[in-house]
């Protein structure tokens, strides 16, 4: 079925410092625009939390690392005795590292299948499995530094030739008919790419491979599938790199690049330059992302090839990867109270953040599977 009005941006912090710092509640940051009335009926309609006392272990997905920062933070006056360790690795990394019971939950970009299920079967009880949770949706930006270049546009075609090497220079006469009046140099592109296993690569390479399969033959994949330009380690990495050199083009979540402030690119889709943002990112989701999973697991198909006006279309989903049931039922309770926070009053504080909070439909089917952790 059609998903909703969701439009959250994944975020991160510049850096991968291990943050061990206590849970905490009660979010109420401003948002702004049509994300206000999802906020409001997501904090309104939140699972009760009963606290527990411990410390969680989680790892994975950079893209959500601010908000996993912010949460943490916010949940202190909630439940003080539960202690956060989250580490954005990469979602490989997160993936990883619950498969061989080294984290008791993960984050990644992109929803766990197959094998890996089965894999991560094994950190859970007896007659419970591990799910995919989506909790924070946003889109990824084009992050560009050319020099004397303020304001750039680029369509799925020339994104589809720049990070297959097809076009190698910024005054390539396809770039600048799509940007009519801009003086662009001649400047060689260096295309900056994930070097670790990510989520954002899969998704990224999912867009290109559905929007521009002549150019972009390869499968999508967490380990970037075309040999080319540089690789750098996390999206603060991907972020630094691009501001770092003159000529640079990479792919990084909203939050990442502005926290790095660099300069990111409208896309084109046919209907007119889209400037990346919560909203239009919230556009392409209520087209574009349909649920696959059986509840409890909510797995989304994104299909790439939606667009329209004021559609931006390059966005992930990051997913909590968790146990229904738990070996050590306290564990279960913390995950389970952490989670019940995250996807109710949670949501309030993500939009100043770079992320838009899920709608009261989503939510409502979050909290669900929430409800299933023991």
């Amino acid at each position: 079925m059609k998903l909703y009005r969701t439009g959250a941006i994944a975020g991160l912090i510049a850096g991968s410092t291990a943050l061990a710092v206590l849970l905490t509640a009660c979010s109420s940051s401003k948002s702004d625009s049509s994300t206000d009335a999802a906020a409001n009926t997501a904090a309104a309609s939140g699972l009760p939390i009963t606290c527990a006392s411990g410390t969680l272990k989680g790892d994975g997905s950079s893209a959500q690392k601010n908000a996993v920062q912010e949460w943490t933070a916010d949940f202190k006056s909630k439940c003080s005795g539960i202690t956060i360790n989250y580490q954005g690795s990469g979602s490989g990394a997160g993936i990883n590292g619950f498969q061989s019971k080294q984290l008791d939950w993960a984050g990644s970009d992109a929803a766990i299948k197959g094998d890996d299920v089965t894999k991560a079967n094994a950190n859970c009880a007896s007659g419970g499995t591990a799910i995919n949770i989506p909790m924070v949706v946003g889109p990824i930006s084009m992050a560009y530094n050319v020099s004397g270049v303020d304001k750039l546009t680029l369509t799925p075609k020339l994104l589809g030739e720049i990070f297959t090497g097809k076009i190698t220079s910024w005054d390539n006469a396809d770039i600048k008919a799509a940007n009519s009046g801009v003086s662009l140099p001649s400047t060689p592109i260096k295309v900056i790419t994930r070097s670790d296993s990510s989520g954002t690569s899969f998704n990224f390479s999912s867009y290109l491979s559905q929007v521009d399969p002549a150019d972009f033959t390869e499968a999508p994949a967490k380990q970037w599938p075309v040999k080319i330009g540089a690789g750098a380690k996390g999206s603060a990495g991907v972020a630094g790199a691009v501001k770092a050199s003159d000529g640079s083009i990479g792919y990084v979540e909203l939050s990442a690049a502005q926290d790095a402030g660099v300069k990111m690119a409208a896309i084109d889709s046919g209907d007119g330059a889209v400037e990346i943002s919560s909203d239009a990112a919230s556009k392409f989701m209520t087209a574009g992302a349909t649920v696959t999973g059986t509840a409890p697991d909510l797995t989304l198909k994104l299909d790439y090839t939606q667009h329209g006006a004021g559609v931006y279309p390059i966005v992930l989903v990051t997913y909590e990867i968790v146990c229904t049931k738990y070996n050590d039922s306290n564990i279960g309770a913390m995950v389970k109270a952490f989670f019940s926070y995250t996807s109710g009053a949670g949501q309030g504080s993500l939009n100043d953040l770079g992320y838009a909070p899920l709608p009261s439909d989503l939510v409502t089917k979050v909290q669900s599977s929430v409800s299933a952790i023991s």
